[in-house]
């Protein structure tokens, strides 16, 4: 399955924020939500992965063109730690 995400910096007592939505919205509009595109460090698109041990991943990839943010490597890592996937 597909996402889209953003990962934010500074939001409350976290460094690492990161958002997952649906692909019918924009970045930048969710961005909105939150304080808007200079409160995002990266943004993309995400799939959800499980390998045969029913470990899940997240592998993210590409680029939020309506904020001219990237993806980074280190981004799905981000992504499992925050929910706990671990």
């Amino acid at each position: 399955m597909k996402f889209k995400y953003i990962i934010l910096q500074n939001v409350g007592c976290f460094f690492d924020c990161p958002i997952i939505f649906p692909t019918t919205l924009q970045h930048d509009m969710v961005s909105s939500k939150f304080g808007g595109k200079d409160n995002v460090v990266s943004a993309g698109f995400v799939s959800i992965q499980q390998d045969s041990n029913s470990t899940s991943g997240f592998n993210c990839h590409g680029e939020s063109v309506s904020l001219k943010k990237q993806s980074k490597v280190e981004d799905g890592k981000i992504i499992k730690r925050f929910y706990d996937f671990e």
